[in-house]
């Protein structure tokens, strides 16, 4: 009786979150045509932000039309923006003087900016996510398009040696708090195109990023979807950390076993995602998660698969005949 209360309270929790989420997206803001009511709005919303930059440039000789680039400091690699958009435009030889601006969109996008990570969008909010995510935002007058360029440096602490899981034998790295580089050492482990990597935002305020990494054909596709809903139903104001969203993900909240496991080091996160089990890798976070966990991974440890069979197995099967042991000790001794 009690779990049919609980499933029905986060069925009816997740249909409000979609009914919000659809009415959200009709109500969406459309990018102001006009270059300096954009700048106005920016200016409202970014006011008292030091860190926050807007540089107005022209594009075309005969009728120049007005660009704004925007971007936060510290966020961007200023080098990249410099030689792949503001340069490119300054510098620009095409005359727009018979071109419309649907078209100097487009010679914006193919020919000018030269950034492989480019995106055009007509939401006004999406273009204020990227200049948070540390994107640069280029606006053009008379358009509702903005093109969001990822051009993105964070300044973090380099890989180095785990610090809670030290083995003798095996790989030596852990995971860092940059999401960009845990998935990159997680696909340097698996080079498999079935590898698959998705993004969700969580948090009202934080608007973090959350990645789960699985291979296609080997997980099983009720656990993916289980995730996918439970991830799309958590409702906070922020996620700091992989801790925050364990206990939104983990199958029973009240039991003293854990059901989520969560790890420092690529090579054992990349091992259980071969065995058909689903990453969640929090930005911000060293510690990388994977579901479903399973009691038996408590009496696993990393070095046991590079260890000769004989002396892994052995190594394995004493810790659990030292559990039973005190298990059963235990029960007998108990007042």
């Amino acid at each position: 009786m009690f779990n049919k209360l609980i499933r029905k309270y986060h069925y009816l929790k997740l249909k409000a979150i979609n009914e919000t989420s659809k009415k959200e997206e009709k109500e969406r803001i459309k990018i102001p045509k006009s270059v300096n009511d954009i700048q106005n709005k920016l200016n409202d919303i970014f006011a008292d932000s030091t860190d926050f930059v807007m540089r107005k440039v022209d594009f075309g000789k005969e009728k120049p039309i007005k660009i704004l680039i925007v971007f936060l400091d510290g966020l961007i690699k200023k080098e990249t923006i410099n030689d792949s958009v503001v340069r490119p435009i300054l510098n620009s030889k095409h005359s727009n003087k018979d071109i419309n601006i649907k078209e100097t969109v487009k010679l914006l996008k193919e020919k000018i900016i030269t950034s492989i990570d480019i995106e055009a969008t007509d939401d006004f909010d999406k273009t204020l996510d990227g200049i948070l995510s540390g994107e640069t935002v280029v606006y053009i007058d008379g358009s509702e398009k903005a093109f969001r360029v990822g051009a993105q440096e964070f300044k973090g602490r380099s890989i180095g040696e785990p610090q809670t899981e030290v083995v003798i034998r095996g790989p030596r790295e852990a995971f860092v708090e940059n999401a960009r580089i845990n998935l990159t050492l997680i696909r340097r482990k698996i080079k498999n195109p079935k590898l698959k990597i998705e993004m969700f935002k969580l948090g009202v305020q934080t608007k973090t990023d959350i990645y789960i990494c699985y291979i296609k054909d080997v997980v099983h596709e009720d656990i993916i979807k289980t995730l996918k809903k439970r991830l799309n139903s958590i409702n906070t104001d922020s996620v700091l950390d992989s801790g925050y969203i364990e206990e939104f993900i983990e199958d029973a909240p009240l039991s003293i076993f854990p059901t989520v496991a969560s790890s420092e080091k690529p090579d054992v996160i990349s091992s259980k995602i071969l065995e058909g089990r689903v990453a969640v890798i929090c930005d911000g976070s060293p510690f990388v998660m994977t579901v479903p966990y399973l009691f038996a991974e408590s009496f696993q440890f990393s070095e046991d698969y590079y260890k000769r069979w004989c002396f892994g197995s052995f190594a394995r099967i004493f810790t659990l005949i030292g559990f039973g042991i005190a298990f059963l000790s235990s029960r007998k001794y108990r007042f």
